[in-house]
């Protein structure tokens, strides 16, 4: 059998694990068992020169620093984004938004390209009950010093929220606090555990179809660790590691990769832990003469 696959597209690179915050849908909470950690700069510096050799792709679009933390924790942050506008490779952070005030403000004004701030209500109390550990006010605060600071600098700044009934009345909270693009996301099962399914009432249907993860892209841990997609943020699934192994190494010879790709498109996916109750997975043309057609990402 053969399964078409290309260089591969790095779509995350974790630069924390640690985060100050307790969101209850959040899998790190009752689920992540890894240490909690800093990337090491030397270890980044080493990723972005294997990215810029194996890939270049990565110098027209934007990788996402971040994964399970939130990356403004990072004290480093600044050297890490400075790194990527060397190697021409756009930065992406998604945040909470609740340390945007002052010195961390002034490390990502013009160094970042886009930040997504997850402010997931307008009402107080929801908002604090899904973002635990935040307050609203001091958030909305912190968001609007880091809009008048920025002016018509970097970055591009996106609300993203989770409830959404009024986008509206959601917009027009914004209006007069910056200029903002806006994301109205939806809640997803995180692999249907179930105090995540019971906290967001998701129930979705699992296929048993390939992932087109599985032969496009990849994620960084914080230590290092290559892992297949977003979804394992607890390092279930480890092809390989940086600090000793190159992209290319992992992508095209890790003997766990090859077995990934088997299992997913010989229709034997449900018998992956981690890939069993996946709802989210993008999913792949099926088979035809013997090859795999897969979606251009």
């Amino acid at each position: 059998m053969k399964i078409l696959i290309r260089d591969p597209h790095c779509s995350q690179i974790e630069l924390t694990n640690v985060c100050n915050l307790r969101c209850p849908m959040c899998p790190r909470i009752n689920h992540m068992t890894r240490p909690l950690e800093y990337m090491d700069f030397e270890l980044f510096k080493i990723i972005l020169r294997d990215l810029s050799f194996i890939n270049p792709r990565n110098g027209g679009i934007q990788i996402q620093l971040h994964h399970f933390g939130e990356s403004t924790l990072h004290p480093d942050i600044d050297k890490f984004l400075k790194l990527c506008r060397y190697y021409h490779i756009g930065s992406m952070i998604s945040s909470n938004g609740t340390t945007l005030g002052g010195e961390v403000a002034e490390k990502l004004i013009d160094n970042l390209d886009r930040m997504w701030i997850s402010f997931d209500s307008i009402d107080k109390e929801t908002y604090e009950k899904m973002r635990k550990g935040a307050s609203f006010e001091k958030t909305i605060q912190n968001v609007e010093e880091f809009m008048k600071l920025k002016g018509n600098k970097r970055p591009e700044v996106t609300i993203s929220t989770l409830i959404h009934t009024d986008k509206e009345k959601f917009r027009n909270f914004w209006k007069d606090k910056g200029e903002f693009l806006f994301l109205f996301k939806n809640y997803h099962n995180w692999r249907n555990e179930p105090d995540i399914t019971e906290f967001t009432g998701i129930q979705k249907e699992i296929t048993n179809n390939p992932c087109l993860y599985t032969v496009t892209s990849f994620c960084v841990l914080v230590n290092g660790d290559v892992v297949p997609c977003c979804m394992d943020y607890n390092g279930e699934m480890v092809m390989g590691n940086l600090k000793t192994q190159s992209i290319r190494e992992i992508w095209y010879d890790s003997p766990k990769y090859k077995n990934l790709r088997i299992k997913h498109f010989t229709n034997q996916a449900k018998d992956i832990n981690m890939c069993r109750n996946c709802a989210v997975y993008p999913q792949i043309y099926p088979q035809q003469n013997g090859e795999v057609k897969h979606a251009q990402a």
